[in-house]
């Protein structure tokens, strides 16, 4: 694998879309800094500790820590904000507001995605999910305002990217039950890139072969918590796509898509810390229209502190990442948050 080859590419579909640009999508060269893959990102620091939030019901501040522990902050009322939707609902019932924030500086660029839940008119109560990216390089002296990197960078330098899951819920040590086990349903959601060697490989219908694609999925998740013997396992699926950049044989841009998948995601088993966290590696991605022959990653996650009205954690949440690569050679690189709810969780909110 190449991970900083595959996060250039990745990042330039990202901030081709943060920044609104069009037109045909620049490919950088290999960065000449190395960093870790996204098969691992997710793991780097706990999900916990990774990105701080704070949110007053309008506007949300992302604190990010850096592998170098320095930290960068994105702040909705001060930087540039796209995609703005504030009448979604999670799959508690509760409000959310979806945002894809983005700061430009001298010398680089840092946007994130990010999905902020609250408990109705207490803003207090929140759970914030995304992920970030942050370049670094040579900034041109009169950039085009395409939106594009070339456009904005004479070279790169660097790149980060990760996955966050974040809310005062979170903070503390739950109390979880000693015996039993409860099931949490929710949604995984994240960023992938796509690197396509075999003709077949797009089982999409209506869309051409491409060598490249990006973009967004999303999916129905399902947790297993047995407390029993404190270990949690997971599946990710009803996978959708929805591709910002698709390139043809020729390296030049094609359409966008979204569209239903056959992709699926095992979690797998991981025990339960005395402080309701969990982290570790072992993520299977299965498709049956491709020949996966290995995938790997892992996942990390914490309990609430809060309980549904049966004295059990309401929300688990937490982050994954990690590749797939199949017989003919092709790579998927992917990152997000996740999270599910009991399902009493949901009825106390539809209480309300």
């Amino acid at each position: 694998m190449k991970p900083v080859y595959i996060l250039a590419l990745f990042v330039s579909a990202f901030i081709l879309t943060a920044c609104g640009g069009g037109g045909s999508p620049f490919v950088p060269e290999p960065l000449t800094t190395t960093i870790a893959g996204a098969r691992d990102a997710a793991n780097r620091i706990p999900a916990s500790e990774a990105v701080r939030s704070t949110f007053d019901g309008t506007d949300v501040v992302l604190t990010v820590t850096r592998q170098d522990r320095s930290t960068l902050t994105l702040d909705s009322s001060q930087h540039v904000v796209t995609e703005h939707d504030p009448n979604q609902t999670d799959r508690a019932g509760r409000p959310r507001i979806h945002s894809r924030i983005t700061d430009q500086g001298a010398g680089s660029i840092t946007t994130a995605t990010v999905d902020v839940s609250w408990g109705n008119d207490d803003f207090s109560d929140y759970t914030a999910g995304g992920w970030w990216i942050h370049i670094e390089g040579e900034r041109k002296a009169n950039p085009i305002p395409s939106g594009r990197v070339e456009d904005a960078f004479e070279t790169i330098t660097s790149v980060e990217v990760g996955a966050f899951m974040d809310g005062p819920e979170f903070m503390g040590t739950p109390v979880l039950p000693e015996l039993g086990t409860a099931t949490y349903n929710g949604e995984a959601r994240g960023l992938f890139v796509s690197l396509i060697t075999e003709p077949d490989a797009m089982v999409i219908a209506g869309l051409p072969f491409a060598i490249r694609q990006y973009g967004e999925y999303m999916g129905d998740v399902t947790f297993t918590a047995d407390f029993s013997d404190m270990t949690i396992a997971g599946v990710v699926d009803n996978i959708s796509l929805a591709g910002d950049i698709v390139m043809a044989a020729d390296n030049t841009f094609v359409t966008k898509f979204a569209a239903p998948s056959t992709y699926r995601a095992d979690l797998l088993e991981l025990p339960i810390r005395p402080d309701g966290t969990f982290s570790g590696s072992g993520v299977e991605i299965t498709n049956p229209h491709r020949d996966i022959v290995s995938s790997e990653g892992s996942w990390s996650g914490k309990f609430s502190t809060l309980a549904d009205s049966n004295d059990v954690s309401r929300l688990v949440g937490g982050t994954a990442g990690g590749s797939f690569r199949t017989a003919n050679d092709s790579e998927v690189v992917f990152i997000g948050p996740f999270y599910g709810v009991t399902p009493q969780f949901r009825t106390d909110v539809e209480g309300q």
